[in-house]
């Protein structure tokens, strides 16, 4: 069996470890590293998946990603040890669904203003009874070869990170770092920037 989106296999790797390790060494203190990746060329995705980084972030909120494009690039990561994540478009519960059932690991949302939005992005990433993210992890459970392995590990694994861009989120900034579920925050200097008038 071939690992999948770092989802089994080869290397004993169990489905969704490398995300799980990622947050251990999170939580334990640790620095990671990571990349972000805007072009939608295929080999620059192998290239970065296998270059020693923690995590890439695929960039899909200002660049040209298709769907189609988007798995080949998570195809890039099979054998990696590198958590592929990508920054949505925006956070919407739909792509959230396509691109984890696709098989990236973590979502960056981007212009998370509010707690409730921070909450809904949650949501959206894991499955009910704590979410509700809808079924159909077709290639991220190994196209349902290890699909009880991902349905038991999937709302720990998966990583959540709101973008916080907006000037007026300050206001509520320790309400929505305190929402159960979130893994990092995400700084958007342009747009905050923007939104404070500079």
């Amino acid at each position: 069996m071939s690992e999948a989106s770092g989802l089994g296999g080869s290397g004993g790797r169990p489905i969704l470890e490398r995300a799980l390790r990622l947050k251990e060494k999170l939580k334990g203190g640790g620095h990671v590293i990571g990349a972000w990746l805007s072009v939608t060329d295929p080999t620059v995705a192998e290239i970065m998946a296998h270059a020693g980084f923690d995590y890439v972030l695929i960039e899909t909120e200002h660049s040209p990603w298709s769907l189609d494009k988007l798995q080949t690039a998570v195809m890039a990561f099979n054998g990696s040890a590198t958590v592929p994540m990508a920054r949505v478009p925006w956070n919407d519960q739909v792509v959230i669904k396509q691109y984890l059932d696709l098989g990236i690991e973590g979502i960056l949302a981007p212009m998370v203003r509010t707690p409730e939005e921070a909450a809904a992005l949650v949501a959206a990433c894991r499955y009910p009874p704590v979410g509700r993210r809808g079924f159909g992890p077709r290639r991220a459970s190994n196209f349902y070869k290890d699909i009880d392995t991902y349905m038991a590990r999937a709302n720990d694994a998966i990583f959540v990170m709101p973008q916080i861009e907006d000037i007026a989120t300050l206001e509520r900034l320790d309400e929505l770092v305190a929402v159960p579920g979130l893994d990092a925050i995400c700084i958007g200097p342009n747009d905050l920037s923007g939104t404070a008038g500079l």
